[in-house]
């Protein structure tokens, strides 16, 4: 294979380009399966769709750039060697948007045509083909074949969704860290044990060249070993009566036994593609997992269906040297086929469900059918001390869980694919305040309730509306005309009663959450969370006061978040790993309140995830008075607050007015722990603190006794003698 000079700055129109087939490449190394960044040299192995044929590889070329391929051809003009057919390789990542872009106008192109890429770093290729004891010419065949089988689908045809494998997803040889531990002169690291390697591994950046040797080296070493098997092709549209089974570095076998026309079709996925087909008679019994098997099945994800369901006609199950992957038989075949990949192998049987009546919150959004989710996830709710839910604007994009103090189990984004940041609400989850219902609502924003046994409903997610996009009549005071009944329980869909499991799926590689509610293993002990005879109770709206000055932007939403104030034992506090403007100490970003009945409750935003996470801070036991900064027209958006102990009290390190309570403002230099809080309040342990915050980390805190905002009876806020 020889490349061209790398495409100028011409149109697909023009006809010479436009004449070229066009094959899709992946930003993703075929070696070391790690991004390939821009301007990165690369090489593309090419061959044919829907055989494992390796037909040629290009030379060197710098990686092409993301970008809309309709005004700046990102991709290299190839040709391959024998038949000397020209080709243009055009990088649009299957997540990014102009994707979209450049399949509508090459669809007809790519589909028609036979050929298939697979780009690798130009180093990793360089020391695979060095180490490996094969031929040349064999070495990139296998690594081909190898390489394209980690995408089960060819490009262009099957949105298949990124799967955040973990646990064993690296694979290292001895030999392979020895030799590259000696070149680095680590000599001590071959000695560690491959577990305390594989810990290593799993915290250090995959793009380090170090790792990449060790994988390219791993690989050329295993090439060799893969067995030599004949192309075998069965049809999943036409196995309805014929049994099938396949494991990787096997063929397909199809064993004789009883067919039944309702049996189930499960397809295992790895790290390295399909590791397994199998037929089940019935549909796998959703069950809780052990602790051990849930560790392990963060290594696979699966597929199920029904054979000779929709989803799989027109589709070939292709195998050839121990390796499989799927394509489709008609070229007009539709881009995107809806075949749900879960985190467990026994999966809820959904259709099965809504059959039966079970009332669950089926459809999210309104767009979208049950089977049209990409990523579903189970989650046991007995086994988890708290959930993270991560909202990008008014879209929630993930939900992660925690269990005991490991506090990093999975890794949230700072941002997201499109530039926004992203809001965090922690729900703290324990025995004795188990979680008795969920509820969701997504008419203007992904809403969801959650009811426990012991705090009651915490809502989450829940937006301020915002001026100029959102039709709500204002009042000047700050609050919305009417924002009690915009939301209430009664508009919420409900899950089952004392759930066992939370269920959750994604709308594939958009990554925004479209169905989620609560499961019970026994569909005979379902019960409906909220009955709909129950009186509908009014979800608190409100805008913060005095109102933070608006962006009217998805990005800095004020979402609002609320806990009472009496019966606190303990207040945990949580603060940003950023400054308040012009002091050096960090800001509060949220509070844990734990209460004499167990429960618990969290304002503001409790990050225990990546690079953002809250600095956990002090956590005051017994907590009697709460001291509160009034926003400042210099740090409109930071407040500072803190609690006041008895032995404080009693000492009288703070002041705290007559009768043990000051309901009027303090003034600068009287707090203890901020001096340079220009007024404030001081407040005994009652009422409701209110806590507004944003993705941007703007917030706005207030104490709200018999629905009356206390910073509105200040004296001097009123009549504007103290600036809001």
């Amino acid at each position: 294979m020889a490349t061209d000079q790398q495409a100028q700055n011409c149109r697909p129109e023009t006809p010479s380009l436009a004449e070229l087939p066009v094959i899709l490449l992946d930003n993703r190394c075929g070696i070391c399966d790690e991004k390939i960044d821009r301007d990165i040299l690369a090489i593309a192995l090419i061959g044919k769709q829907k055989h494992m044929a390796y037909l040629g590889r290009t030379l060197k070329f710098p990686f092409p750039i993301y970008g809309t391929y309709l005004y700046s051809p990102n991709g290299i003009a190839a040709y391959l060697d024998r038949r000397k057919t020209p080709v243009h390789l055009c990088f649009l990542c299957t997540r990014s948007t102009a994707w979209k872009a450049c399949r509508v106008r090459h669809s007809a192109i790519a589909r028609n045509h036979q050929y298939e890429a697979v780009a690798t770093h130009h180093d990793c290729f360089s020391i695979l083909i060095k180490s490996c004891p094969l031929p040349p010419r064999l070495a990139c065949e296998r690594l081909w074949k190898v390489a394209i089988a980690k995408y089960p689908w060819s490009l262009g045809y099957y949105e298949l969704p990124s799967i955040p494998f973990t646990g064993s997803c690296h694979v290292l040889s001895t030999e392979a860290i020895t030799k590259v531990a000696s070149i680095y002169v680590l000599d001590q690291l071959a000695n560690l044990p491959m577990e305390l390697m594989a810990l290593i591994r799993s915290y250090s950046p995959g793009t380090l060249l170090f790792w990449r040797a060790v994988t390219a080296l791993t690989l050329a070493s295993s090439l060799s070993n893969l067995p030599a098997i004949h192309e075998q092709r069965v049809g999943l549209g036409n196995i309805r009566d014929t049994p099938l089974y396949w494991k990787i570095g096997g063929s397909i076998r199809i064993p004789k036994a009883k067919v039944r026309p309702n049996d189930i079709l499960r397809i295992t996925l790895s790290p390295v593609g399909v590791r397994k087909i199998e037929r089940l008679p019935r549909w796998p019994t959703c069950k809780k997992e052990s602790p051990r098997q849930q560790k392990a099945n963060k290594r696979f994800a699966w597929i199920l269906c029904r054979v000779g369901c929709p989803a799989t006609r027109n589709q070939t199950a292709y195998c050839q040297d121990g390796l499989l992957r799927f394509c489709f038989d008609n070229p007009g075949a539709p881009l995107k086929v809806v075949l749900p990949i879960w985190d467990t192998p026994m999966p809820p049987n959904l259709v099965k469900a809504r059959d039966r009546g079970i009332n669950f919150h089926w459809v999210i959004d309104k767009r979208y059918e049950i089977e049209s989710f990409m990523k579903g996830h189970l989650i046991n709710l007995d086994a988890i001390s708290g959930l993270t839910f991560v909202y990008e604007g008014k879209k929630l994009v993930a939900v992660h869980s925690h269990r005991g103090d490991e506090t990093n189990d999975f890794g949230v984004p700072v941002g997201s694919r499109n530039g926004l940041q992203q809001a965090c609400f922690y729900l703290p989850v324990n025995g004795e305040d188990k979680i008795m219902a969920i509820g969701t609502q997504n008419t203007d924003a992904f809403v969801i309730i959650v009811e426990k046994s012991m705090s009651g409903d915490t809502v989450i997610g829940l937006p301020c509306p915002r001026f100029v996009f959102d039709t709500f009549a204002v009042n000047p005071g700050g609050l919305v005309e009417g924002d009690e009944e915009f939301f209430n329980t009664g508009t919420f869909l409900w899950g089952a009663r004392e759930p066992d499991a939370l269920l959750y799926g994604l709308q594939g590689n958009r990554t925004n959450v479209n169905l989620l509610g609560a499961y019970r293993y026994d569909p005979e002990t379902w019960v409906p969370g909220r009955k709909s005879t129950d009186e509908p109770v009014p979800i608190p709206h409100r805008w913060p006061w005095p109102r933070l000055p608006s962006r009217d932007n998805q990005e800095d939403l004020s979402f609002h978040t609320y806990a009472p104030l009496e019966g606190v034992v303990s207040a945990q506090m949580f603060y940003s790993t950023g400054f308040v403007p012009d002091l050096e100490e960090h800001r509060c970003s949220g509070i844990i309140f734990h209460y004499q009945n167990g429960g618990s409750r969290v304002v503001g935003e409790v990050r225990l995830l990546n690079d953002r996470a809250s600095i956990i801070g002090e956590t005051i036991l017994h907590p009697k008075l709460i001291c509160l900064e009034l926003p400042h027209q210099e740090r409109p958006t930071v407040q500072r607050l803190h609690f006041l102990k008895e032995t404080e009290i009693e000492r009288g390190v703070h002041p705290v007015g007559e009768n043990g309570v000051l309901n009027t403002s303090i003034y600068a230099g009287t707090c203890t722990r901020f001096p340079t809080a220009w007024a404030g309040i001081v407040w005994r342990m009652e009422g409701i603190l209110d806590w507004w915050f944003t993705a941007t980390e703007r917030m706005r805190v207030a104490i709200r006794v018999e629905d009356k905002n206390l910073f509105e009876t200040l004296p001097g806020i009123l009549d504007g003698s103290i600036p809001a």
